[in-house]
């Protein structure tokens, strides 16, 4: 990018850039580097194995008679217009979290002109998070789940090349700010950042570009990051929303599971969506200690469901991978339904584990930042907060018979890919693979991954975990894993990559023969077990 600054400043000089096709980091770079040239010629070549000379050749010709009659043109490199337009920006001082507007005047995000849009991030988890700003006065909305119109619109303002979650969020704030805004509102879109070997760290830029280029006055991107385990919201906030994603799990792991179990589905999501309700307002109005009086009362109703089939002996698959990509309906493509309908109980990896792991790189330095001992104190308090509340959640809920009480334990996970993975490799592939290594047989009856197009982490993972996942098993001293290994030597394990498409007729073909390997893994497992 630096190298683009210098081009597009100089009247004598075009950029070329070269990059090999499915490029992680290039699906954003690429789109900086046009913005730097600032309406000069510039030419992307995208090679891979096939890339044919004859048309390489020819795009080269096209790019320098256009580079000719720029110049015979008399074209200058183009200023960059519209300086005087300030974008709005959310800024912390002091510890508080406050909102610059576009005429530069300072408010907080309690202030009644401002609203916070907070993209799906899975239906009732979004819920859970806005309902947790609403308690602490803040003007919350959920957006609406993604859909095609979505992805569509947010195509006109990027490569293309962006990974889907990108574009799904991209599109989700254009939507909003075309058909929801309010006149004279103040705008903030929640889009978090995280450094490591992803390329979410780029969506709030990404984004920020958007909204400077169109000049959406009054609209800023609101991007608390993972290095300080998302710190820079007070802790009022961060405690509410805690308990609103554990909540969120748990809720989304009932509802799995009557969809898979349930003698009547229509009836008993109805049942779900009445208790849906009353628990998100709770969460949003009521103390911690009534709060648990309507988890339990939910928990009481919920259990009084008829079921077809007992919780614990069904057969469960996990479902890992891309944190967005797994907890959107839209890019899953009714993935659990269909799982569903064979009586399998999908358990979701949890959004917030997230969180936990943050905590755990910073315990363990392993984040590029490295945090002092009072930092770590403070966090190891909040982490036995954490853990209290995900406790005494699950706890509650599990009095349903539809979910587990376990909690989630991401040094568990770290260890079981330790020898697959690197550890100092910090990001998604590390938990995603050593979810699947610790989970499978003991947790559950298979695994799945699931990623956008082209995801570096996703790719990584489906390469070592449909590697190795067997191999870590047979490692163990544990007699039934042997044995299990002995009858099944290719354990239930599909990788599935989405861009937002249906997905292909070969991938439908897999998940059901993976469905046929989940059910009969799970009845030896089950004769094991007796």
């Amino acid at each position: 990018l630096q190298a683009a600054e210098l081009v597009g400043n100089h009247p004598q000089l075009f950029g070329v850039y070269i990059t090999n096709f499915s490029c992680g980091p290039d699906s954003f770079l690429t789109g900086f580097f046009r913005r730097k040239m600032k309406g000069k010629p510039s030419l992307i070549l995208e090679l891979d194995s096939h890339s044919a000379d004859a048309g390489l050749d020819t795009r080269i010709d096209a790019f320098m008679d256009i580079i000719n009659a720029y110049e015979s043109a008399g074209e200058e490199s183009v200023s960059e217009e519209g300086s005087s337009f300030l974008p709005a920006e959310v800024t912390g001082v002091n510890g508080k979290t406050l909102l610059k507007d576009s005429s530069g005047n300072e408010t907080t995000l309690v202030d009644e002109r401002v609203r916070v849009i907070v993209p799906s991030m899975g239906r009732l988890a979004t819920k859970g998070f806005v309902s947790s700003l609403r308690h602490c006065g803040v003007d919350a909305v959920a957006a609406p789940e993604p859909s095609e119109k979505e992805l569509r619109r947010a195509k006109t303002f990027s490569t293309c090349k962006e990974c889907l979650p990108l574009q799904l969020t991209l599109g989700t704030l254009l939507n909003y700010l075309d058909n929801g805004r309010r006149s004279n509102e103040l705008t903030v879109y929640f889009m978090p950042e995280s450094d490591g070997p992803c390329r979410f760290g780029q969506y709030n830029v990404l984004m920020k570009n958007v909204i400077e280029d169109l000049k959406l006055k009054d609209v800023a991107i609101l991007s608390p990051t993972s290095t300080n385990s998302y710190a820079g919201l007070d802790r009022k906030f961060a405690r509410k929303a805690w308990q609103g994603f554990v909540i969120s799990d748990s809720l989304d792991c009932i509802r799995n599971s009557l969809l898979a179990l349930a003698s009547d589905k229509d009836e008993a999501l109805e049942i779900f969506r009445q208790e849906e309700e009353r628990i998100f307002e709770s969460l949003a109005g009521d103390s911690w200690s009534s709060l648990k009086e309507t988890l339990s009362d939910s928990a009481e109703r919920f259990s009084r469901i008829p079921l077809k089939g007992d919780y614990n002996s069904a057969p469960k698959v996990l479902l890992a991978g891309e944190i967005y990509v797994r907890n959107d309906s839209f890019s899953r493509k009714n993935l659990i339904e269909k799982l569903a309908d064979r009586g399998i109980i999908t358990r979701i990896s949890p959004a917030y584990e997230w969180l936990y792991y943050t905590d755990y790189c910073m315990q363990n330095n392993l984040d590029f930042r490295r945090a002092s001992s009072a930092e770590k104190f403070y966090n190891r308090l909040e982490g036995l907060y954490r853990k209290f509340i995900e406790t005494s959640v699950k706890r509650i809920l599990s009095g349903s018979g539809l979910c587990g009480s376990e909690t989630v334990d991401v040094a568990r996970f770290v260890d079981a890919a330790r020898d697959l993975v690197s550890p100092h490799l910090t990001g998604e592939a590390v938990l995603t693979v050593g979810a699947a290594c610790a989970e499978i047989i003991d947790d559950v009856a298979g695994v799945i991954s699931v990623g956008p197009f082209g995801c570096m982490p996703g790719r990584l993972s489906e390469s070592v975990i449909s590697k190795k996942m067997s191999d870590r098993k047979e490692a163990e001293a544990d007699p039934v894993a042997r044995k299990i290994l002995e009858r099944f030597p290719t354990l239930p394990y599909l990788a599935i990559e989405t861009d937002g498409n249906a997905f292909p007729q070969v991938t439908e073909a897999r998940l059901e023969a993976f469905g046929l390997q989940v059910e009969r893994l799970n009845r030896y497992l089950e004769a094991c077990r007796k």
